[in-house]
């Protein structure tokens, strides 16, 4: 019985792993899993699965022992679909401040494309 009261709070530290992972990224070029885990908290495995689950959404890159920024640039609306496709999850789990961040990153991604494209 006690563990089910810890379930429902996952994915909120879930998704509080992945902003601190995409915040590291922000800072720096690539970063590793071990200051991953000492940023976070997490186990090894724990990292893997969040570095895999951000890497499948395209928001980095996975390289042998951490993680980097995505290389390549995708498509814009790949790239603004991929960035949205978690919108609803953090909004039914009343993560505001998640959801306020999937919104920048879609918006940057709109931005960019703009400014490829010569628009102002």
């Amino acid at each position: 019985m006690p563990a089910a009261l810890f379930d429902p709070d996952e994915p909120v530290l879930a998704a509080s792993r992945h902003r601190q992972i995409l915040g590291l990224l922000a800072e720096q070029e690539y970063v590793t899993t071990r200051e991953i885990r000492d940023a976070t908290g997490a186990s090894n495995s724990t990292v893997n699965r969040d570095l895999g689950l951000l890497a499948g959404a395209g928001a980095l890159q996975r390289i042998r022992g951490g993680a980097t920024r995505p290389v390549a640039p995708r498509d814009a609306l790949v790239e603004v679909r991929a960035h949205l496709a978690g919108l609803s999850r953090q909004l039914s789990y009343g993560d505001l401040d998640s959801v306020q961040a999937i919104l920048r990153q879609a918006l940057a991604a709109c931005n960019r494309s703009s400014l490829r494209r010569g628009s102002p």
